[in-house]
């Protein structure tokens, strides 16, 4: 499977045959009406635009990184590259809910798009299990392309028509080194449309059905990060990757529409938090691509990469895609190994405490929160250790 793109300008979703009635599916008997129909036939199509994402929209499949700064390591921007089969979620529904307490809202199908160019496209059927043809029960589609689906329950094996459902996805625990055509790609980025109209189409006798206007957006941020310390020249220590916690590190879900009409509820797909780990202690090891180790001491100077050699200086700067907008608070410190080993290397007190991720802005010991969490952007930290 080839990697994903980078930006949609619009989506045409076209639907044939659809519901088991006018209202809202219910469960079915298992002897089948010869009126019934176990799929239907979605076809969609849209443009992607070269985009670079700064601070705005991230509507990239394919993503490649600019890099600048004096010595290459600040994420700048993301252009794009050609991508041909790109995976993604389609998740049909009601944002009004049902009144029949046995109606599930809700049908979602993991397809493959087509790319070429700036084309996207998918034409194919979607098994729908036993719905009679011509009204479709769900009004709204949400399209989630990208990111690694570790488990899902919207395609049971052995059951024709799944419906609802949700979708747990993974991340790569890997930071990735900022320079030069560095592939954000590997990164498994996730892409999303959200609730987007689906609409008869106008044809007489057709029984297909329309989603325009879709605009995908990159979900979560890209995190650009370097490291200092600042606690005395005697101090020394040595780091091949981070400790993370929070964030959203150890992934993302995918919830299913609430089925009833009850307007507090949220009747469609929801992204959630997988498992939270702000509180964690430890955090989650996120390891270099390049597996290289550095040594940094604390007077405030860059890493080096020769322990032997304090001026084989290598400011280097190492990237990791988070999720704030689904858990805001979080930390990122230096590790070396795993989460737990001793960073340090000086003789005396200097180790790794269980909380050395500082404290939140009323001074609880929390993660720090992150303010803006607006999806789609990309950010340049400096991690300081300080005394």
């Amino acid at each position: 499977m080839k990697k994903l793109m980078l930006s949609m300008a619009a989506a045409l979703v076209t639907l044939s045959a659809c519901s088991k009635s006018a209202d809202e599916p219910v469960a079915q008997p298992q002897n089948q009406n010869a009126a019934e129909q176990e799929t239907i036939t979605l076809h969609i199509e849209g443009e992607r635009e070269d985009v670079v994402v700064k601070d705005q929209e991230g509507r990239a499949l394919n993503l490649k990184a600019t890099i600048g700064g004096p010595h290459n390591e600040l994420l700048k921007g993301v252009s794009v590259e050609d991508s041909e089969d790109v995976p993604g979620v389609i998740y049909l529904y009601n944002d009004k809910g049902f009144k029949n307490s046995e109606s599930v809202n809700g049908l979602a199908r993991q397809v493959t798009f087509k790319v070429k160019g700036n084309k996207v496209t998918f034409y194919g059927k979607l098994a729908t299990g036993r719905l009679q043809p011509g009204d479709l029960p769900f009004n709204k589609a949400s399209i989630y392309l990208g990111g690694y689906i570790k488990d899902q329950s919207i395609e049971k094996p052995g059951i024709v028509d799944t419906r609802g459902g949700g979708v747990y996805y993974s991340f790569p625990h890997k930071a990735l080194r900022t320079e030069p055509g560095m592939d954000l790609s590997k990164l498994y980025p996730l892409f999303t449309s959200y609730n987007v109209d689906v609409n008869p189409g106008t044809k007489k006798g057709a029984r297909d059905y329309y989603s325009t206007g879709h605009r995908f957006r990159l979900y979560g941020q890209f995190v650009s990060v370097r490291c200092r310390m600042t606690n005395g020249r005697s101090v020394e220590a040595r780091y091949n990757g981070f400790a993370v916690r929070g964030y959203g590190i150890l992934g993302l879900r995918l919830d299913a529409p609430a089925p009833n009409t009850n307007p507090t509820l949220n009747n469609r797909p929801v992204l959630r938090v997988a498992v939270p780990s702000s509180g964690s202690k430890e955090g989650v090891f996120v390891d270099f691509s390049d597996n290289k180790t550095y040594y940094i001491k604390g007077n405030g100077e860059s890493p080096y990469l020769n322990r032997g050699n304090d001026q084989s200086k290598s400011d280097a700067a190492y990237t990791l895609y988070l999720f704030p907008g689904v858990e805001p608070y979080g930390g990122i410190r230096m590790a070396y190994g795993n989460e737990r080993t001793n960073i340090f290397l000086s003789q005396g007190s200097y180790q790794n405490r269980p909380y050395y991720w500082g404290l939140d802005e009323v001074g609880k010991e929390i993660g720090r929160r992150v303010k803006d969490t607006t999806p789609g952007k990309f950010h340049n930290i400096l991690l300081v250790v300080g005394k």
